[in-house]
């Protein structure tokens, strides 16, 4: 961990400490309840973290994603926000889910299309989550995804034409699901169910 952390601090991180900022800032005005700020606050701090990571080194930790995972399953136990048979759940479809996803995707075009990092850092969303916020989480990072695909994409190659982007991290597409989902999951759920 000291490896990281002794290669992060030759980089800037304005950027994220501003992005980490304006989301704290936007949770103060959105979440109820000073259990429920902390949470998202906590989550906020480590989904800034691990997405910096990845997209400095291209890769999420697995020392990161069990902390992840383990804070989140103290915070739940020791709030009662989300349940244990919710928080188990959460874990098998946001791990399982994805991990069919990229085996689908690596069989049939013979290439890896998903990382194991971001498998694993969605279980760990899911322990935080719960069934319901998970399920809400990957979908809003599905939409973000495609968004981004069919809009950022195209003006990307415009701009630089000859540059190729090979890949996009999809934990920036994880995190803001997970971010919008600690914001207005409550409401969504409340209204679907």
């Amino acid at each position: 961990m000291n490896e990281i952390l002794k290669k992060q601090t030759k980089r800037t991180f304005i950027p994220v400490i501003l992005v980490c900022t304006l989301a704290v800032v936007w949770c103060f005005f959105i979440v109820e309840g000073r259990v429920e700020l902390i949470r998202a606050i906590i989550l906020i701090i480590f989904m800034n973290i691990i997405a910096t990571i990845n997209y400095y080194e291209d890769i999420i930790h697995d020392k990161l994603n069990l902390l992840l995972g383990v804070t989140g399953i103290v915070f739940n136990i020791a709030s009662n926000i989300v349940s244990v048979p919710s928080m188990l759940g959460g874990l098998l479809i946001g791990g399982g889910s994805l991990y069919l996803i990229a085996i689908i995707y690596e069989l049939s075009t013979r290439r890896e299309g998903l990382g194991g990092g971001v498998i694993k850092y969605n279980a760990a969303l899911g322990l935080w989550l719960g069934i319901q916020g998970i399920i809400i989480s990957i979908t809003c990072a599905l939409i973000l995804g495609i968004v981004f695909g069919i809009i950022v994409l195209p003006l990307y190659k415009m701009i630089r034409s000859k540059d190729n982007l090979l890949s996009v991290p999809a934990d920036g597409f994880f995190s803001a699901g997970a971010f919008l989902t600690v914001l207005y999951g409550d409401s969504v759920i409340s209204r679907l169910f």
